[in-house]
């Protein structure tokens, strides 16, 4: 009899705590649903320790290499600027800068003659990463949680002498944030 009472018993127990799974509350409070910055990932001032602004080497190019890779061979939906899906073809054009200049010729009379110059954008190119992000924090202790939404890789340029950012595209880890 006492058998039969432990097996009924532990029965009703391992039904309770399979039946009775009790959805972990989220007790942290949301800083802000959506916040957007640049993150430097190479630090150009050698002065500084090496983890300042910066990614070690080996490891941001893996990153940037798998995110390059994904985009171009279509592995991950890339995004413009506007949120309108891109084409690996329309990726093809983006990761490529033209540029037109007009120069003059070595020997006389030293014409000028337009040129164009095009070059291909890698991965190595980007030092800039921007990030669209969820943070929420626990009021007792402080922690505080992100959560990653977006990462765009982004170019710093010079235009008419001051340097400008610009996205190439934007990947989702979370595409649910496109319906927000």
């Amino acid at each position: 009899m006492k058998k039969v009472i432990f097996a009924l018993l532990a029965v009703a127990l391992i039904l309770v705590f399979t039946q009775c799974e009790e959805k972990e509350q989220d007790d942290r409070t949301i800083i802000t649903k959506k916040i957007q910055y640049d993150v430097p990932i190479m630090n150009p001032d050698a002065d500084h320790d090496w983890w300042i602004r910066n990614i070690e080497g080996s490891d941001r190019e893996a990153l940037l290499n798998n995110i390059f890779d994904k985009v171009q061979s279509g592995d991950i939906q890339a995004y413009d600027y506007f949120n309108e899906p891109l084409t690996v073809g329309q990726i093809g054009s983006i990761l490529v800068d033209t540029m037109h200049q007009v120069l003059n010729r070595i020997t006389p009379p030293y014409a000028e003659y337009d040129t164009t110059i095009i070059r291909k954008i890698q991965a190595s190119d980007v030092f800039i990463l921007r990030f669209l992000e969820e943070w929420k924090y626990d009021e007792n202790s402080l922690h505080i949680d992100k959560k990653v939404y977006a990462i765009s890789p982004v170019l710093e340029v010079i235009i008419d002498g001051q340097k400008v950012t610009r996205p190439l595209f934007t990947v989702y880890t979370d595409e649910s944030i496109l319906r927000k």
